[in-house]
């Protein structure tokens, strides 16, 4: 039975009108790439600053745990140093010994909440990413897999919580730091991984379903190492968010937002941070937690920065009405790869 609330005592509906407030103080147009390349220098300082992580930043440093042949595809179990005396966890998806080239190209799979390496569509992209020719990587993100680090997960009750993410999210405000600003740390020193890895050609590619797709954009929007970027299920605004959510489900938890963001800008600015570097932006309609608007607006304003760069072709994004897994878009990243991307 649902409840009915007296709306004068509502904090949500003060906030929401504060949000919307902050977002009608953003630049929403950008009518020549001078002007965009002016804002933007700005508003990446302040975008690197908000995702600025308060931990040691030593060399990569990686370690083979084992390795074993199945089906063709060499399996590497790694470990890659996130900060000193703390790893992240990987497996590595090698190419077949058919594919002769000495270096190849290079994807990083992120997993969405709660998902790891061990979730099977995940592990069925990246088989047929490998197949395809690509050196491919999976990992466990902060929270979840071999970094829950102990604390039960009830994943029959599913109340979209586990202590571990408890704790780290309440470090993290103590810190001034954020569970995205960690997610995408992590990408980033898999990406460093990668790089250094003797197969790997220079170019590195990253694909995101939902939360992964959200780390993706964030640290490719931090790195321009990353060659190409696809986000998958994963696009939207946090203005759209703040409106829309609270009337269809809760917002669940905080770890999806950057502190302070909506001060300086929005999801379509920190994607056109990406620009003019390969793009792809692919939503799951039936996503309600992925709002509609969200995305038509974010699509539209990136379409229009990469124009400004000459580069219309160099970002693709779609609507579509598929399962929310990553094994439902990956034909469409290969194709998006192929196709000069990576």
């Amino acid at each position: 039975m649902s409840k009915t609330y007296d709306l004068r005592y509502s904090t949500i509906i003060p906030l929401q009108r504060a949000i919307q407030s902050l977002k009608e103080k953003q630049t929403h147009k950008f009518a020549s790439l001078d002007e965009w390349k002016g804002f933007r220098a700005g508003f990446s300082r302040v975008y690197d600053e908000l995702m600025r992580v308060p931990l040691d930043n030593p060399p990569v440093v990686s370690e083979t745990i084992y390795a074993e042949q199945v089906e063709g595809i060499r399996m590497e179990r790694v470990d890659i140093s996130f900060c000193e005396g703390s790893y992240i966890p990987a497996l590595v998806y090698n190419p077949p010994e058919n594919i002769k080239k000495a270096k190849k190209p290079a994807v990083i799979v992120s997993p969405g909440w709660p998902q790891h390496k061990g979730e099977n569509s995940h592990s069925w992209a990246c088989k047929k990413l490998a197949l395809a020719g690509y050196v491919t990587i999976m990992f466990d993100h902060v929270c979840f897999g071999e970094r829950s680090e102990g604390f039960y997960f009830d994943a029959v009750n599913f109340d979209g919580r586990n202590q571990t993410e408890i704790h780290i999210e309440s470090l993290c405000v103590m810190a001034g730091t954020s569970i995205m600003a960690l997610r995408a740390w992590d990408n980033i020193r898999v990406l460093e991984y990668m790089l250094r890895r003797p197969d790997v050609d220079g170019r590195v590619g990253i694909i995101g379903l939902c939360q992964g797709g959200l780390d993706t954009w964030m640290a490719s929007a931090l790195d321009e190492r990353f060659t190409a970027t696809m986000v998958l299920c994963g696009t939207t605004s946090f203005a759209a968010w703040a409106d829309e959510l609270p009337r269809l489900s809760p917002l669940a938890n905080a770890t999806p937002y950057i502190p302070g963001i909506m001060k300086h800008g929005d999801f379509k600015h920190v994607f056109s941070l990406i620009a003019p570097r390969a793009l792809l932006a692919i939503n799951n309609f039936n996503d309600y937690w992925w709002p509609v608007s969200g995305f038509k607006e974010t699509s539209e304003f990136v379409q229009n920065i990469f124009g400004l760069y000459g580069a219309g072709d160099k970002f693709q994004y779609s609507l579509m009405n598929r399962e929310h897994t990553i094994y439902a878009y990956i034909d469409d990243c290969i194709e998006f790869l192929s196709k000069g991307a990576l």
